[in-house]
């Protein structure tokens, strides 16, 4: 990807100087409510599942 797209849904995260966390979200103060609509799970559970999986990464 050259250049960087805002998301709706915040599924895409990416390492950053060193760094793990999710690229821009576009109109990020209604994500939680765009994901229920959508059937996602809450971003905030989401984020916390792929910061614990990150840090097992880290540890391997």
């Amino acid at each position: 990807m050259t250049k960087q797209i805002l998301r709706i849904s915040g599924n895409f995260f990416i390492s950053s100087s060193g760094k793990y966390g999710p690229r821009p979200i576009l109109d990020f103060k209604n994500v939680e409510q765009r994901r229920k609509e959508a059937g996602m799970q809450p971003f905030s559970e989401y984020e916390e599942n792929l910061r614990k999986k990150q840090e097992q990464f880290k540890k391997k």
